[in-house]
C-alpha cells in the first residue's frame, strides 16, 4: 500500500497525520562532529597516501629527455642552468616555470615541456636559426652584439656558435628587426646582376633607408615601405652599367635614389698609370 492511500485513509478515519520531531540539540551536534570526524579521517588519509606516492622513485624527476632542435644546447648547460631552477615533483612540477627555464638559454626561441610516466620530462626545442647580425640604431644603448632569427626577432648568443660567418648586417630601431629583415630579403636577390651582395642595411630613427654592398658601395634609397624601395632599386640596376660606361668611369662609389627624375652617382676615380 502507497504513502499516499494510507495517509488518505488515516485521514477518512479522523487520525492525524504525523507530525516530524527534531532532533535535540546535542544529538543534532553529535552527529555534526561525525561527519566532521570521518571528513577529517579521508582527508588525512589521502593526503598520507599522497605523500606517500609523492615520495616513491617513480615520483621523482629521474630523466629530461630532449627532443627537436638542440644543436646549440649541451648537458653541462641543462645541468648547470636548467635543472635548478625545476621545483617540484613528477605531479607536482610547475611545467610553465620549467619551459621558461628553458627558454631563458640562449639558441632556444620556444620549448614545450611535458610528463611522462614514469619520472621523466619530455622537452621538445626549437632553436633561433641566425640569419642576419644585429646593430642597435643611433638613438638606443650599444652592447653585446646580437643575432635576428628567421622570424626577424633579436636574440643574443655566442657569436663565436655560428655555422655561417658571412652573416649581413641589420642596423636600426629595435623595434623594427622584422620589418629590416623583410625589406633586406626583398632587396638582396636585386644586387645580384652587378655582381655585387648586400651586406648591411640601415634604416635611421628618421625612416630613411641605407645600403651597403660587399665592394663597399652605398646606396641611400630613401624613404617608404618596402615595395618602394625595390622599385628604386630595380631600376637603378637596370640602368647603372650603362651610365657608368657613358662615364667611361672605373665603376660607381655611391647612389642616391632620393632623386624624383633618376639618382646621383658619384663615380669611382680611375687608377693611375705611371
Amino acid at each position: 500500500m502507497s504513502l499516499a492511500t494510507r495517509l488518505d485513509r488515516r485521514a477518512r478515519a479522523g487520525v492525524p497525520p504525523p507530525v516530524a520531531v527534531p532532533l535535540p540539540l546535542d544529538v543534532r551536534a553529535m552527529q555534526a562532529a561525525t561527519r566532521l570526524v570521518w571528513v577529517g579521517l579521508v582527508l588525512l588519509l589521502l593526503a598520507g597516501g599522497l605523500l606517500w606516492l609523492a615520495q616513491r622513485p617513480a615520483m621523482t624527476i629521474s630523466r629530461i629527455s630532449l627532443q627537436g632542435d638542440h644543436a646549440h644546447l649541451s648537458r653541462t648547460e641543462v645541468l648547470t642552468s636548467v635543472v635548478p631552477q625545476l621545483k617540484g615533483q613528477f605531479l607536482t612540477m610547475n611545467l610553465a616555470a620549467a619551459q621558461a627555464a628553458f627558454e631563458g638559454l640562449p639558441w632556444v626561441r620556444r620549448a614545450e615541456v611535458r610528463r611522462v610516466w614514469p619520472g621523466r620530462l619530455v622537452v621538445t626545442l626549437q632553436e633561433h636559426v641566425p640569419v642576419a647580425l644585429w646593430q642597435q640604431g643611433e638613438d638606443e644603448q650599444g652592447g653585446d652584439e646580437k643575432l635576428v632569427n628567421s622570424q626577424g626577432e633579436i636574440f643574443d648568443a655566442n657569436l663565436g656558435e655560428l655555422s655561417e660567418e658571412d652573416l649581413p648586417v641589420l642596423e636600426g630601431p629595435t623595434a623594427e628587426s622584422a620589418r629590416l629583415l623583410a625589406t633586406w630579403q626583398r632587396l638582396a636577390p636585386l644586387f645580384g646582376p652587378l655582381g655585387d651582395e648586400l651586406v648591411r642595411l640601415r634604416l635611421s630613427d628618421r625612416g630613411s633607408w641605407l645600403a651597403v654592398l660587399a665592394s663597399g658601395a652605398q646606396v641611400q634609397l630613401g624613404r617608404g615601405e618596402a615595395e618602394v624601395l625595390t622599385a628604386r632599386a630595380a631600376r637603378f640596376v637596370a640602368t647603372v652599367g650603362a651610365a657608368v660606361a657613358r662615364q667611361q668611369a672605373a665603376g660607381w662609389a655611391s647612389a642616391d635614389l632620393r632623386h624624383a627624375d633618376g639618382y646621383a652617382l658619384r663615380f669611382k676615380a680611375a687608377a693611375r698609370v705611371e
